[in-house]
């Protein structure tokens, strides 16, 4: 169960990394909009 867990935890972790590196100018083109709307 353990061994499961950390199994998909590294794997969504690698994801996220990979998302966030692959397209950085989306992201922080979003964080500004998000925070003038607010």
């Amino acid at each position: 169960m353990l061994k499961l867990f950390t199994k998909l935890l590294t794997i969504s972790l690698a994801l996220f990394a990979f998302n966030r590196y692959r397209r950085p100018r989306r992201q922080l083109a979003v964080v500004p909009a998000h925070q003038r709307h607010n």
